[in-house]
């Protein structure tokens, strides 16, 4: 046989080992071969669960077996992390991972019994970035303008957002750190109110998430001064990043980044099988036009990106940790 032939021959062999070895279909393991459920760790109707449902329809047709959601709410978000991070690593049993959600609960609080490596990030799917927002009639008319005021005058600015120890929280103490932020944090229950009470006159400002102010913009209610991401948001284009508002660059700490994890130790084959379906389904047309009615920020990360987001959000929430009250 011809050097030529051997070579073909060699090339063949390897192509074919890389189709059938590295390329593994659902059917080739036997995954899924029974319904898959998705722990959410917050109740009906919230941001999460909303999201979920959002993207399940579309998930189950390429998985190929139903999804169903458990909503496991309480203790902020513990209970469900906890049952998604003890259950059985077969791949049944997937979850919504928010960040940094679970690293405040793990930095923040005693006895956790979970660590962030009892959790494999499969995929990020969305992402809702944190922006300050003041009623349209505020005398503050660009984020250096409130600013300026806060430094001189410290604690006369009343600012809502989520906490004591929630992500707007964590925002903010980054941003009085960086930026000399100087105001009066309180404390909501979400992002959905705190915009109540900045639109009932309860605070001058609002730290919260984009989404929960996109209707309030629209019916031109608010006015969004700046947008905690370093590049420009494409749900609000004409808002300033906070680099370009302040000129300097402020990590987007509480970014509300929402993924798909499961147990470690599921088999690599089932969590690319896991992956591929929800890839599959953030790029159906149906979804995304669905996403875009309801509003939703959607973000992309790879497994290898989701787990370095994560990693990075548990280094601001240790540097940060003193901000806190003690939970």
């Amino acid at each position: 046989m011809s050097r030529r032939r051997i070579f073909i021959s060699f090339l063949i062999t390897v192509l074919i080992f890389t189709f059938f070895f590295l390329n593994v279909s659902s059917s080739e393991i036997g995954y899924p071969e029974k319904p898959v459920r998705m722990i959410v760790s917050y109740g009906p109707g919230g941001g999460t669960d909303n999201f979920a449902r959002a993207i399940q329809k579309y998930a189950e047709s390429y998985l190929g077996q139903p999804i169903v959601i458990e909503n496991k709410e309480g203790a902020g978000g513990q209970i469900g992390f906890q049952i998604l991070a003890e259950a059985e690593p077969d791949g049944y049993t997937i979850g919504m991972i928010n960040v940094p959600s679970v690293n405040l609960i793990i930095g923040l609080r005693e006895n956790v019994p979970f660590a962030l490596d009892d959790f494999e990030p499969i995929v990020c799917l969305n992402l809702d970035p944190g922006v300050i927002a003041v009623r349209e009639d505020s005398q503050f008319k660009t984020m250096q303008e409130l600013l300026d005021y806060s430094k001189d005058n410290p604690g006369q600015i009343n600012l809502g957002a989520e906490g004591p120890t929630g992500n707007w929280a964590l925002q903010e103490a980054v941003a009085r750190d960086m930026l000399g932020f100087e105001t009066n944090f309180i404390s909501y229950s979400g992002s959905g109110p705190a915009s109540t009470a900045l639109l009932n006159g309860d605070v001058d400002v609002a730290l919260v998430s984009a989404s929960a102010v996109t209707t309030h913009l629209e019916e031109g209610i608010i006015r969004v001064l700046t947008v905690f991401l370093p590049e420009t948001y494409e749900l609000l284009p004409d808002v300033p990043t906070i680099k370009e508002a302040t000129g300097t660059e402020v990590p987007p700490a509480g970014a509300s980044a929402r993924g798909i994890a499961v147990p470690k130790g599921v088999d690599k084959d089932i969590v690319k099988v896991i992956g591929d379906a929800f890839l599959k389904a953030f790029n159906d047309p149906g979804f995304k036009a669905l996403a875009k009615k309801l509003g939703v920020p959607l973000k992309y990360m790879p497994s290898d990106e989701f787990l370095t987001h994560l990693k990075e959000a548990d280094e601001l929430v240790e540097k940060y940790r003193d901000y806190f009250p003690k939970d």
